[in-house]
């Protein structure tokens, strides 16, 4: 029997290869390059330089009040960037968080999620997980999120999450320290606890999962799209609503559906301040067991005793599925 070398075969084959030791090396780059994608190996060269590479990138850019131009020039340095995995992801979300829990620097924070968001994009993976000890520090993550990809955060994060997100899931494992959802264009944002700001501003399409309380506005001149609470809502809902779904499952602390013209509004609890002033389309549903108190202006007769009209001029609302106002 004859027992060939690789090396020999290969050499029949016409394959240019001048040694086994050459094979051997070829084969453990290509093992190496292997485990790197699966996140097994984690100190090589390799991973070190892209670290350097992408915090220098991160350094080098100036904070502005203009998020695009922090976006365009992330987005030119880093076509040079080969391959980026999760792991390397991780590497500098640890850095940054660190780096902003330690120095606290406000310009820091608005630039900081702009460029995980854009390292995302080009990430190898499209499950990205991040642990972060002191998210709450980073701002504008998903901004502009173009990738349909699934993040999840673990942990807490700043304030303009999701901001003029076009795809793509994020799930925050625990609170949204500020705004979310501004201008959402598409995509799902599923918050696992609360929100201390405003949610939805003027938000297009997409979703958002609220599981906890919202401390602010909600739905404020929103457009499109859906909007679900399971808990509270501590300020004003549906200001302006001119289109969408919103289902609150607890109570409403602010008014309801103030100067909205289309769109539907359900909230299963009780709503605390008068509701649909100057309200002119759409549909509100309250199903809670307090009836709500419908919007009136107050107006003086000609012996200036006060007396009281609505100030709806359109729209239906309904208490526990019967109608109290339709116009």
């Amino acid at each position: 029997m004859n027992d060939e070398t690789l090396e020999e075969k290969l050499r029949k084959m016409k394959v240019k290869c001048e040694s086994q030791e050459e094979i051997r090396k070829k084969i453990k780059e290509l093992q190496q390059q292997l485990d790197e994608f699966n996140g097994k190996v984690v100190d090589t060269n390799y991973d070190n330089q892209v670290y350097d590479k992408l915090i220098a990138i991160y350094k080098n850019c100036e904070p502005s009040k203009f998020y695009y131009k922090m976006e365009d020039y992330f987005k030119k340095k880093l076509a040079h960037i080969k391959r980026i995995d999760q792991h390397q992801i991780q590497k500098v979300a640890g850095y940054i968080d660190n780096k902003l829990f330690l120095e606290k620097d406000e310009e820091e924070f608005n630039k900081s999620g702009i460029f995980l968001t854009k390292l995302i994009e080009i990430c190898d993976s499209n499950t990205i997980v991040l642990k972060l000890k002191a998210g709450l520090n980073i701002h504008n993550f998903g901004y502009n999120l173009k990738r349909n990809a699934k993040i999840s955060l673990q942990g807490d994060i700043g304030s303009y999450l999701g901001f003029h997100m076009k795809t793509g899931f994020i799930s925050v494992e625990g609170n949204v320290c500020g705004i979310c959802g501004n201008v959402l264009q598409g995509g799902t944002i599923h918050i696992k606890n609360e929100v201390y700001e405003s949610c939805g501003f003027d938000m297009y399409s997409g979703k958002i999962i609220v599981e906890g309380d919202v401390h602010g506005n909600c739905a404020e001149d929103m457009k499109g799209g859906t909007i679900n609470v399971k808990g509270n809502v501590d300020g004003n809902l549906a200001y302006c609503l001119s289109g969408g779904k919103i289902i609150i499952e607890g109570d409403v602390h602010g008014t309801c559906g103030n100067s909205m013209s289309q769109g539907l509004v359900e909230v299963h609890g009780n709503i605390y301040s008068d509701i649909a002033d100057w309200m002119h389309g759409g549909t509100i549903k309250v199903f809670g067991d307090q009836k709500p108190s419908l919007a009136k202006q107050e107006y003086y007769d000609s012996y200036y005793n006060p007396y009281y009209e609505s100030t709806i001029e359109a729209g239906i609302i309904y208490h526990k599925n019967k109608i109290i106002f339709s116009r």
